[in-house]
């Protein structure tokens, strides 16, 4: 349920000043019972009906400073939550602040794919291979099958000539 604005609770409070009862206020603020009843008791504890202080650290980084971090890292996704405190805030924000801030507008860190790692052993075989197929024709290509084989990736047979 919202909170009740400061206008609202300044007329919640001149109803119960006239006698009306918690609940008839309650129900035409169209609020809890409970609500009025505890703006009521702050009133009487404090002789306001403004919230008081809320505990906690209070945050290091403002509104507009979050939407700077979010929009920064939409522009270039690949820059490190410890840059962007050293650039945007000259090092007084930490880079588990940035990340908070960034996970909190649901943009989670990610490794960029680098594809699958090739050995010298492996960049060789492809090489031979390559020079192998070189002056291949299209008739020689025609007689190829390739298949996605279920354990060893791409498989490639060439037809035997049945002559």
């Amino acid at each position: 349920m919202p909170r009740l604005s400061n206008i609202q609770c300044e007329r919640a409070i001149g109803m119960l000043n006239t006698g009306t009862s918690v609940t008839d206020v309650a129900r035409v603020m169209g609020c809890s019972r409970q609500t009025i009843h505890n703006l009521q008791t702050r009133l009487h504890q404090t002789g306001t009906t403004a919230d008081r202080p809320c505990p906690g650290r209070p945050r290091v980084t403002s509104r507009a400073e979050d939407r700077q971090i979010v929009f920064r890292h939409l522009r270039n996704r690949f820059v490190t939550a410890t840059s962007t405190g050293n650039e945007l805030f000259g090092g007084r924000v930490t880079a588990q602040t940035i990340r908070n801030r960034l996970r909190s507008a649901r943009l989670h860190a990610r490794r960029p794919y680098r594809g699958p790692i090739l050995t010298r052993f492996h960049r060789r075989q492809r090489l031979l291979w390559a020079r192998r197929h070189l002056r291949w024709t299209q008739r020689d290509w025609n007689r190829v099958v390739f298949m996605h084989g279920a354990w060893s990736g791409l498989v490639c047979w060439t037809l035997c000539e049945t002559s």
